[in-house]
């Protein structure tokens, strides 16, 4: 059968089939090694400890996704399973201080086209270096652009979410576009939709596109695509 490049190169970044997930270095502006990102694998499914947590840490942190919920060990792990494992459009990564103490997530979707998206992030654990996190940003970017060989990079971000709006601003990241929200209640969860009208939004979030293109990442991180952090590994 021929497996498009794309969707093998996310099962070889997973391990898949019986393998274990890719551990990735996290580089500082130096190309020093300040952290890693573990792919999330088979292992990682089948840690019952990890996936409580991820569990918590979504519930803690559900005010800055569009859709809020109280998660459960039972449907976060049915979620890792079918929406990240078995999906080859997307990976989520465990991330871990130089020590290997993990203190968080980050994600990359691949959209249709030539997007693909920075999702899924959450810190959830203090410690590593302080720039972690925005390093993280930048390492997954250029597996998008670099491995995967898209044009464009989109992050969405609530505009009141300080953090990581000064994450992605700092990193380069430009404003595409601010929309309002509509919120709605349906079966225990509040979900937040773009509006069609702006005019009928019903609160006052909004939502910040951000976008960078291939050519403004080489110009900016040229030495991470000239030493990839996926190198000797696909």
């Amino acid at each position: 059968m021929n497996i498009p490049r794309d969707t093998r190169l996310v099962r070889i970044l997973k391990g898949l089939p019986d393998g274990s997930g890719a551990r990735l270095p996290v580089r500082d502006r130096d190309m020093t090694t300040i952290g890693f990102m573990s792919v999330f694998d088979s292992f990682r499914l089948a840690n019952n400890k990890l996936v409580k947590t991820m569990a918590a840490a979504r519930t803690r942190f559900g005010e800055f996704f569009l859709t809020q919920f109280s998660v459960t060990y039972e449907n976060k792990k049915s979620w890792l399973r079918d929406a990240v494992l078995h999906n080859d459009r997307k990976i989520l990564f465990i991330v871990e201080t130089d020590g290997g103490k993990i203190v968080g997530q980050d994600g990359i979707t691949l959209l249709d086209g030539e997007s693909f998206m920075l999702d899924g992030t959450m810190r959830w654990e203090r410690g590593g270096h302080s720039s972690l996190f925005e390093r993280t940003g930048i390492e997954r970017a250029c597996i998008g652009f670099g491995l995967f060989g898209r044009c464009r990079c989109v992050v969405n971000i609530f505009k009141d979410n300080k953090f990581a709006v000064l994450n992605i601003e700092s990193s380069g990241f430009v404003v595409r576009g601010e929309y309002a929200l509509s919120r709605t209640e349906r079966d225990g969860r509040v979900i937040f939709e773009v509006a069609e009208n702006p005019e009928c939004a019903n609160t006052d979030k909004k939502l910040v596109e951000y976008e960078m293109c291939r050519n403004d990442f080489a110009d900016r991180y040229g030495a991470f695509i000239d030493s990839p952090c996926w190198e000797g590994i696909v």
